[in-house]
């Protein structure tokens, strides 16, 4: 993960005002001054593709947020927020992971779900720099994060990267794909190697 590169203001703005949903105002803030963000309280990134944070900031609003909480408690607050998240996304940021340039008609669900999963992939290792790989298979999808951005320096018990398997559920969904089971069986918190998501089909 290059710490050196700028997400998109769209990105960041995203993110603050979807926690400030679940934390509130006040939660936000403190998370925000948890890591020295306090140039943020109240003064969120515009709405626009322009460059902006660095990627380091994305890690210490979640680092922090798992500090402040626990693990235990993070994973109570954050459950669930992923999947709403990205509906809320292609309602309001489309272009952001270049999912909404996608051509998709005459796709079947999952062949959807495919396509979005892999645009979204691609988007992201150029968006953070890091070295995410998705294996893509018939009954099945892998996902490797050996460069998680999610729990940089995070130590705990279990899998921590609960929005990032809530995300990909919310991708299925808007997909169309009935049943998408999303678990992370690896997790560099606990010390794997890798992040490791594990994505398949059926009720």
């Amino acid at each position: 993960m290059d710490p050196k590169k700028q997400l998109p203001n769209g990105l960041m703005h995203f993110i603050l005002t979807e926690l400030e949903e679940i934390l509130g105002k006040n939660g936000i803030n403190t998370v925000l001054r948890y890591k020295g963000l306090e140039r943020l309280v109240g003064n969120y990134p515009p709405n626009d593709y322009n460059p902006g944070e660095p990627v380091e900031t994305f890690s210490k609003i979640f680092t922090a947020t798992i500090d402040i909480f626990g693990e235990k408690g993070f994973i109570s607050v954050i459950r669930g927020a992923g999947k709403k998240s990205f509906h809320q996304m292609m309602e309001d940021f489309p272009g952001l992971f270049g999912i909404g340039e996608l051509e998709m008609d005459g796709l079947d669900p999952i062949d959807k779900f495919k396509l979005v999963y892999k645009t979204y992939i691609d988007n992201v290792t150029q968006m953070f720099g890091t070295a995410t790989t998705i294996d893509i298979q018939d009954d099945k999808i892998i996902e490797d994060m050996p460069d998680c951005p999610w729990c940089v320096d995070v130590k705990a018990e279990g899998p921590i990267c609960v929005i990032e398997a809530d995300f990909i559920a919310g991708m299925g969904t808007w997909s169309g794909v009935d049943g998408v089971n999303v678990v992370e069986t690896l997790c560099r918190a606990k010390g794997d190697e890798v992040c490791q998501l594990l994505v398949t089909f059926g009720k």
